[in-house]
């Protein structure tokens, strides 16, 4: 790849990552259906943040659980079964959901 087509891949993947935490936080939000399942299992969600690294983007979710317990969980964008292709229109909400999924412990 040239140096171009590099920093364009870069752009679009950070782009795709940037999305995921997007619809991760709009599907976990305060008076969404699936935080309230989430928080009635018995965990409290506290934050969500994006970390990259070495060719990795997770994202980091904060809560606590029903005893008091804090509890950090990690959910790669990218290691999935079947990993997200950047060229299909809804594979960053398709991610998004499966991580919201995941994290709510249902």
């Amino acid at each position: 790849m040239s140096a171009d087509a590099d920093a364009d891949f870069a752009a679009r993947r950070a782009a795709f990552e940037d999305e995921c935490l997007r619809g991760v936080r709009k599907v976990l939000a305060d008076e969404a259906p699936l935080r309230g399942e989430m928080e009635r299992h018995g965990r409290t969600l506290r934050s969500l943040t994006l970390e990259r690294s070495d060719g990795d983007a997770e994202v980091v979710a904060e809560m606590v659980l029903a005893d008091g317990t804090p509890l950090t969980e990690r959910y790669s964008v990218w290691h999935f079964d079947v990993p997200p292709n950047l060229d299909e229109p809804f594979a960053a909400r398709e991610a998004a959901k499966m991580i919201a999924i995941a994290i709510t412990d249902l």
